[in-house]
């Protein structure tokens, strides 16, 4: 039997490939030239005569998926044949003598230089299954292509006759397919730091590199115009580099934050971007923000603002609730505060979180005035149904889904899914994307409004934060990220005053004049919002605070108390 061990070896070593087989030692199997006379098939041979021949090695550092997918795709072939086969990790397996020598399953993104071959074959929403002497490579970057592998596997294990013996030719194993052609139009990240891939929902899908650095984010971006890919715009916030590259399929958006030493590469099917250049325009009217009165039956039940510009267009910021009372006083405030009251332009409809409080009125409003004004482009980030399943509180996988249904009904407007650093210019107005959900991941939101969108309006000369409906996870990230930079001239306080903020982001922010969405009855009686700490913060800080009630307010740009005198004060 060792004779014709030594033959078979001897004709691995002519084809150039070894794996295992038999008795366990080293065997052959690879494709040769053909020939008048055909080498005899060879066969990776897992199991023989109910001996394991081949370990597993799964990453020491990987996910709990990544763990669970490798025992089951143990506990499948012990199904089928009756042996376990062993289960190890690259850190150990590495640090046993001649570890070269053994057959073993590389599974998941080893450290072996056979995974690494086979990736490198690989882009992102690939897998592959490959045997390379004495290994064979199931691969894949991302966890869900891992677990597609196993499937392909399978489907060739189920071939096999069941028994206490299990091979393999050579060719049944070498599968591979592109699952996801939109992660693959990404390059494959070379540099610095751990990867992973993140589905962003509405066919968006991030590439997250932890534990990295400038060098590798710039590197990247080299390798994005090697691609093919072109510069459409760059932006810088504190430390924070944004660059953003389009080519005929795909747009990339690739972020580097500094103190998270994070790289966020999200790539998505090309579409409408962001006005970089604002176009030309006559200053007819004052640029004001308007905060909209959301009082009901004592409780406040909403965020609502409306920006005007110079030329007498709008940018809005959510709406409010889905009472109808609140859809006809919207569309009547628009009217009012339009140079035109027939020829309302609203340049950017932007939607922090999809939450009734604060899409009800866009939906409602969509079903009465669809077609009565004009919306150049919706701006959201909405999650995925995976995401909002796993919220513990103020879920809202229904009302994404039902905004952006409503959404398509604006036929003649664009859709641009919002990312962080991004910066929209429209007349004498812009607007910096400073945070959206995406930004959490990969930790599990701990509340809904972990994904509402904070941006930074600049108009009339002042700087205007509007935090929505933002909570602890993104006030802990804002504060982190940017530090100072957020100082702004007036705050929009968060989840109408109740809870999010924190007293560290509204010190950072230092604004001197608030706008309160929420009713008098919440701030100074009742719920006695305005003794909650982040509140007493604020409040210590600014100069003066406009509190919406039932009426609302707008406040003339630039602000100055005087120029603003005539508007409610509720400090």
């Amino acid at each position: 039997m060792k004779k014709i061990t030594v033959w078979l070896l001897l004709l691995a070593i002519l084809a150039g490939t070894v794996s295992c087989g038999g008795n366990g030692e080293n065997a052959s199997t690879t494709e040769t030239t053909p020939s008048e006379t055909e080498a005899p098939p060879v066969y990776v041979e897992l199991i023989s005569e109910g001996k394991a021949l081949y370990q597993i090695v799964r990453p020491e550092d990987t996910t709990d998926a990544v763990k669970q997918a490798a025992i089951a795709f143990r506990n499948e072939i012990e199904a089928y044949t009756g042996v376990k086969l062993t289960i190890t990790s690259d850190l150990y397996a590495k640090h046993t003598p001649n570890y070269e020598t053994k057959c073993e399953i590389l599974f998941g993104m080893t450290s072996y230089p056979e995974t690494e071959q086979v990736l490198s074959k690989c882009g992102y929403g690939d897998y592959a299954i490959e045997v390379i002497g004495n290994k064979l490579v199931i691969a894949a970057y991302e966890d869900e292509n891992l677990a597609r592998a196993c499937n392909a596997f399978s489907s060739v294990l189920f071939t096999k006759e069941r028994g206490n013996s299990l091979k393999f030719t050579k060719e049944e194993l070498t599968l591979s397919r592109s699952v996801n052609k939109i992660i693959s139009g990404l390059p494959v990240f070379a540099g610095k730091g751990e990867t992973s891939v993140i589905d962003c929902a509405d066919q968006n899908y991030m590439l997250l590199v932890e534990k990295t650095d400038q060098a590798s984010f710039e590197a990247y971006c080299g390798e994005l115009a090697q691609k093919g890919y072109s510069l459409y715009t760059t932006h810088q916030a504190a430390e924070n580099r944004f660059s953003t590259y389009v080519n005929e399929e795909y747009t990339v958006n690739v972020q580097y934050f500094s103190t998270r030493k994070q790289i966020r590469a999200i790539v998505e099917p090309k579409g409408a971007l962001p006005p970089i250049v604002a176009d030309a325009f006559t200053a007819t009217v004052e640029p004001s923000v308007t905060m909209l009165g959301l009082e009901y039956d004592g409780n406040q039940i909403g965020l609502g603002m409306i920006f005007r510009l110079s030329d007498g267009s709008f940018l809005i910021l959510d709406g409010g609730n889905n009472k109808a009372a609140f859809m006809s006083r919207f569309y009547n405030k628009l009217r009012e505060l339009a140079p035109d009251p027939n020829n309302i332009r609203v340049r950017a409809w932007f939607f922090s979180h999809a939450h009734t409080d604060h899409v009800g009125t866009f939906l409602q409003f969509t079903n009465t005035y669809c077609g009565k004004i004009t919306v150049d482009r919706f701006v959201f980030n909405f999650a995925t149904n995976g995401v909002y399943d796993s919220i513990t509180s103020g879920a809202n996988r229904g009302l994404s889904a039902e905004t952006r249904k409503a959404v398509k009904r604006w036929t003649n407007s664009e859709v641009i899914k919002a990312h962080t650093g991004q910066v929209f210019r429209f007349a004498d107005a812009t607007v910096e994307i400073l945070y959206t959900g995406e930004d959490a991941y990969p930790v599990a939101w701990r509340d809904g409004n972990t994904e509402s969108l904070v941006f930074r309006v600049t108009l009339g000369g002042q700087t205007i934060l509007c935090l929505g409906d933002e909570y602890i996870d993104s006030s802990d990230i804002l504060c982190g990220v940017y530090g100072n930079y957020l100082r702004s001239s007036i705050l929009q306080a968060s989840h109408h005053g109740r809870n999010g903020a924190t007293s560290a982001l509204v010190s950072m922010i230092s604004a001197e004049t608030v706008l309160w969405p929420g009713g008098y009855g919440d701030f100074a009686t009742g719920d006695k919002l305005c003794l909650r700490d982040y509140n007493v913060r604020m409040l210590a800080l600014c100069k003066d605070l406009y509190i919406a009630g039932s009426q609302g307010v707008t406040l003339k740009l630039p602000y100055t108390a005087q120029n603003n005198k005539d508007a409610v004060m509720g400090k």
